[in-house]
This record gives structure tokens, C-alpha cells and sequence, in this order.
């Protein structure tokens, strides 16, 4: 028949049994789906099958990239935080601000003690001078006459 081994099993009492057989059974469904895959496989062309599979790779392959992708910038995230890490860890910051303290501080006190120097040079020769007007103020009238008195007495002796 259409179908292979069928009804050519004997049954455990050893005759011929009207019923199909457990290996009758499987016979038949291999053979309905092996029929299938032959109707399935006839009816399809290569261009379908290129198609299905070339969707199938395709996919396989975007996900694989992905995955792949994820990971690599994962590790290089991680490589670049350790990096950074490593590099922080090595700045010693209380050196750095102790230089930079220290040199902002020196320029200032070397600017306030310029401009104090000057100021009290200032201040200084402001009094100086304001004491000497003071004090040479009197003397000088006193010298003014003598010089008016004695200079046409000196001027009449020399002519």
C-alpha cells in the first residue's frame, strides 16, 4: 500500500490483530510528516528559503552586534572610570593648595607691603614737610628782614 509496514504486525499473543499496532501508529505519522516536509520543501523556492534564512542570519546577526556592542562600551566605560580613578588618586590636592595658597599669599603681602612701604614714605614726607612750613614759617620772616635790612648795606660796601 500507500503506506509502508502497515498492518504487518503481530500482536503480543503472536496473531494477527485487527487493530493497528503501536509501530503502525508510528509509521504512519512519520510518514504524514515526512510527506509535509516533502509537500513544504516542493512548494517553496530557493528564493524563499534564501529569504527566510537571510532574515534569520540577519537578525541573529544585529543582535549579536548589539550585545557585542553593549559589552565593548561597558568595557570601556569601566576602563575609562578606572583610569580616572587612578589618575585622581595620584593628585595629592592638599600639596596643590598648599602651593597655591602660599603663592596667592605671598603676592598679596607683597603688594601690601609695596603700598604700605609707599604710604608711609607719603606720609612721611607730608609731615616732614608740614613740619618744616611750620617751623620755618617764623624763621623765614625773620630772615626776609634781616636779608632786606642787610642787603643794601652789602650792595652800597661792594659798589
Amino acid at each position: 500500500g500507500i503506506i509502508p509496514n502497515l498492518g504487518n504486525q503481530t500482536n503480543i499473543a503472536g496473531g494477527n490483530d485487527p487493530f493497528l499496532s503501536k509501530m503502525d501508529l508510528l509509521s504512519i505519522l512519520q510518514y504524514g510528516v515526512n510527506q509535509k516536509i516533502s509537500e513544504i520543501l516542493s512548494s517553496l523556492d530557493n528564493e524563499s528559503i534564501v529569504g527566510v534564512l537571510k532574515e534569520s542570519f540577519k537578525e541573529f546577526i544585529s543582535q549579536s552586534v548589539a550585545e557585542t556592542s553593549e559589552n565593548f562600551a561597558n568595557l570601556i566605560n569601566t576602563a575609562v572610570d578606572n583610569k580616572i580613578n587612578d589618575m585622581l588618586n595620584n593628585i595629592n590636592l592638599e600639596n596643590i593648595l598648599n602651593q597655591v595658597i602660599s603663592s596667592t599669599i605671598k603676592g598679596i603681602f607683597r603688594e601690601f607691603d609695596n603700598n604700605i612701604i609707599n604710604i608711609t614714605k607719603n606720609l612721611i614726607e607730608q609731615n616732614i614737610n608740614e613740619m618744616l612750613q611750620e617751623k620755618l614759617l617764623p624763621i623765614k620772616s625773620e630772615i626776609q628782614a634781616i636779608v632786606w635790612e642787610k642787603l643794601p648795606e652789602m650792595a652800597e660796601n661792594i659798589i
